[in-house]
C-alpha cells in the first residue's frame, strides 16, 4: 500500500482517516469526471498526490487552472489519477484522467478496496453515468436524472441520509433476476467497483450517485451534477456558478476544437 498512493514531492500527505471518499468513474459522456473537475478546482481543494498509476493508461499533462487564477509554472506536470483533499469538509476526491488498463482491472479493484480499508476511510461515494437512451417510461416521467444505489449498512451518516431521499436506481431489463449490484449500462467499471467495495459496508458505508447521460456537449449537466455532489458531501461553493477550468476552453470541450469538429462534419 505504500506505493499505491504517491504524495506530491516534499509534501506531507493528509490523513485519510474518516474522510468521505468520492470516486468518479470514467463512463458515458464523462459526466462524473467533468463534475468533479469543477469541484476540485474550487478553493476548498488541494492536489495532494496521485493514486494507482500502474493500473491506469499512462497519461501526462500540464497542471490545469481556472482563468481567474495564475497559470501554474510551465514545468508543472500532472499524471493519470489525481488525489484532491478538502480539509474543512474532510472530503477526498480520486479523479482519474484516463481509464483502467483492461489487464489491470482486477488489481485496480482489489488495490482500491485495500487502500480504503488500510487508511480508515469513513465512507465512499461512487459517481457514474448510465445510458440515457435505455430509460423506460417511469424514468422518463421523473424530472431528475439522478439515481442512487445504497449498499446495505448499519452505519448512519449525513450523506446516507441525504441519498436515501433521492430516487433509487432501477436498471433497464436484465436477464439477471436478482443481481447484487444492478447492471449500469455504459457505466464503465462503476458496477464492478461498487461490488468490490461492498464487503466493507459493515463498517464503511458504500453508496453511488448515478446520472443518466448521453454523448455530446454535457457542460450544463456536469455543472448540475457538481452542485448535487457538493451539496451531498457538504462542500461549500465559493460562488453561485461553477468556473470552468482553462482546459475546457482549449481542450475537447472548448469552442476552438468544437469549430474544427463542425467543419469536419459539415464542410
Amino acid at each position: 500500500m505504500a506505493d499505491y498512493f504517491i504524495p506530491l514531492p516534499g509534501s506531507t500527505p493528509p490523513s485519510f482517516k474518516s474522510t468521505t471518499l468520492i470516486l468518479p468513474q470514467p463512463s458515458l459522456g464523462s459526466l462524473p469526471q467533468l463534475a468533479l473537475d469543477l469541484i476540485t478546482h474550487s478553493p476548498s481543494f488541494t492536489l495532494v498526490g496521485y493514486l494507482g498509476l500502474e493500473d491506469h493508461i499512462p497519461s501526462i499533462s500540464s497542471l490545469d487552472s481556472l482563468p481567474s487564477q495564475p497559470r501554474p509554472p510551465a514545468s508543472s506536470i500532472s499524471y493519470a489519477v489525481q488525489v484532491f483533499y478538502a480539509a474543512k469538509s474532510n472530503v477526498t476526491v480520486v479523479l482519474p484522467r484516463s481509464p483502467v488498463v483492461r489487464a489491470r482491472k482486477a488489481n485496480y479493484l482489489e488495490s482500491m478496496r485495500e487502500w480504503i480499508q488500510h487508511n480508515g476511510v469513513g465512507e465512499v461515494l461512487v459517481i457514474g453515468s448510465v445510458d440515457a437512451g435505455l430509460r423506460g417510461d417511469e424514468a422518463l416521467s421523473l424530472e431528475t436524472p439522478l439515481r442512487t444505489i445504497l449498499v446495505p449498512t448499519s452505519v448512519s451518516t449525513p450523506l446516507i441520509t441525504k441519498l436515501a431521499t433521492l430516487v433509487t436506481y432501477s436498471p433497464p431489463s436484465s436477464t439477471d433476476s436478482s443481481p447484487k449490484i444492478p447492471p449500469i449500462p455504459s457505466g464503465g467499471l462503476t458496477r464492478k467497483l461498487i461490488d468490490a467495495l461492498s464487503p466493507l459496508s459493515s463498517t464503511i458505508p458504500i453508496s453511488a450517485l448515478l446520472i443518466f447521460a448521453a454523448e455530446g456537449s454535457n457542460t450544463d449537466q456536469a455543472k448540475g451534477l457538481a452542485t448535487a455532489v457538493a451539496e451531498l458531501v457538504g462542500v461549500e461553493k465559493e460562488t453561485d456558478t461553477w468556473e470552468e477550468p482553462r482546459s475546457w476552453e482549449n481542450g475537447l470541450m472548448g469552442e476552438e476544437l468544437g469549430r474544427a469538429r463542425v467543419g469536419e462534419l459539415y464542410g
